[in-house]
């Protein structure tokens, strides 16, 4: 690698370590690789939890006609891989966060580099090259790949609960602005959910989650099963929701769901199973701990603390009638059990 390239190399990640949002951080990566190797294909894979199971999304791809980025709203089940499904030296990659190499017969080779740092593997790097990467430049892409991880933990910290891993509040607020967006503009096809919402009836949907009597948990047995409780909580919601649904801790013992678009009947369906499921299961010296659930649509116009609001709404009223329920704010103001909370728009809030 020649003193221009090294240059340009430095000069990209300079740029990209300025970044705040992962998604471009996957994208940035992509065009820097194929800046520097011209490979004939590329595919930048994040690790995520689908339905309880370890699983690899393609984010960027990059071949001879052109490249695609995704996001995790716009992909569908089918295209997320298990580590298994893949050849044996995958298998390598990801469980030993090994480099792979295999030559493809015609002096061009595939390569496949680990991406993760502290926190372990977040993903893959994919490259099917012209032609094998000399040793010297192996070890400085190495060395860049490394520091693009190392920011990546950063965000994550910065975005995750420390205790459960779950995003956190400040990433709520800036997806949820991010979702009411693409609400004001569905049409546009930004935001990662054009094709989603192109089914029948689909809708976005928050769900307030609030773990009932925590106090009396962290009274009766120690903040340390509190914690444990909070942990296996967590845990059962990566299982119960899929991984294009975004899950929040908000502090405390209070957990938010936002659903990406989908039918009435099947956003009941999900929220009454993670309550069925965290009514069934039995938790470490505490034993039986049961969940309240409130939630609403998200509509064109509202805005975070209007929506936030309506569920909160349709979570007191279970919490107030007996907790280990679930309630949908819509069918509450239908029926009379509640009065419509005033609308608090975008507009309102300056």
């Amino acid at each position: 690698m020649d003193q221009f390239s090294v240059y340009f190399m430095l000069q990209q990640i300079a740029t990209l370590t300025e970044e705040n949002d992962r998604e471009q951080v996957e994208v940035l990566l992509g065009r820097l690789l194929q800046a520097l190797l011209n490979p004939h294909h590329l595919c930048i894979w994040r690790q995520v939890y689908h339905m309880g199971e370890t699983k690899l999304a393609p984010m960027v791809m990059i071949q001879p006609h052109g490249w695609t980025q995704q996001r995790l709203e716009e992909l569908e089940s089918p295209q997320l891989v298990l580590p298994g499904q893949f050849p044996d030296w995958y298998g390598l990659a990801v469980e030993e966060r090994q480099t792979v190499e295999r030559t493809d017969g015609n002096g061009g080779e595939q390569r496949l580099l680990p991406l993760g740092g502290k926190h372990g593997l977040s993903g893959l790097i994919e490259l099917h090259l012209p032609q094998a990467i000399q040793v010297e430049q192996l070890a400085l892409l190495q060395q860049a790949i490394r520091l693009v991880a190392n920011h990546m933990d950063l965000l994550d910290d910065a975005q995750h609960d420390t205790l459960t891993g779950l995003c956190n509040r400040k990433t709520f607020d800036r997806y949820f602005t991010r979702l009411l967006q693409w609400h004001a503009n569905p049409d546009s096809g930004e935001h990662g959910y054009r094709r989603r919402q192109l089914r029948p009836d689909s809708s976005s949907w928050l769900g307030i989650i609030d773990i009932d009597h925590f106090k009396r948990i962290n009274d009766g047995f120690g903040h340390l099963y509190g914690d444990e409780v909070l942990l296996l909580t967590a845990r059962r919601l990566r299982k119960a929701f899929r991984f294009c649904d975004r899950l929040y801790r908000f502090g405390g013992e209070e957990f938010v769901v936002v659903l990406t678009p989908t039918d009435a009947k099947s956003a009941q369906d999900v929220f009454e199973r993670f309550r069925c499921d965290m009514q069934d299961a039995l938790f470490p010296q505490v034993g039986k701990v049961t969940v309240s659930i409130g939630y609403t649509q998200i509509r064109a116009g509202t805005s975070a603390s209007g929506v936030l609001g309506e569920a909160d709404e349709a979570l007191y009223y279970a919490k107030g009638n007996g907790r280990n329920q679930l309630w949908n704010y819509e069918k509450l103001v239908t029926e009379g059990k509640i009065q419509p909370k005033e609308t608090v728009t975008q507009i309102d809030l300056y």
